[in-house]
């Protein structure tokens, strides 16, 4: 970060001279005594799953039902995909409309 002073001067020339809108004024101080700690990439990893388990373990019971009803259809969708191809009308729209959003609250689901 920059020093104290040439941080004031930048700011003091934004708000001077390259905005007009005071709502778009720098206000706060631009400099910050905040220390960040190293971490290793391990710590981090470590940290993802650690948050994606806390996730996994508030879920609703709700949830859990809704995800196992969904996860069900999903493995049945290619025999519904084989009838609809006999009688493509307009249950193939519905059908595909459904499909995706089944397969995107999966992938949803997956990633939470």
């Amino acid at each position: 970060m920059w020093g104290s002073s040439e941080a004031d001067c930048k700011k003091k020339r934004f708000n001077q001279d390259l905005t007009r809108d005071p709502s778009k004024r720098i206000t706060a101080p631009l400099t910050s005594n905040h220390q960040h700690q190293p971490c290793t990439l391990a710590d981090l990893l470590a940290q993802v799953h650690d948050n994606h388990e806390t996730c996994v373990k508030e879920r609703l019971p709700a949830q859990i039902h809704v995800q196992n009803i969904l996860t069900t259809i999903n493995e049945h969708a290619r025999v519904i995909d084989i009838l609809i191809q006999q009688q493509p009308d307009i249950t193939s729209i519905v059908w595909g409309a459904f499909r995706f959003l089944i397969g995107v609250s999966l992938l949803r689901q997956m990633s939470v």
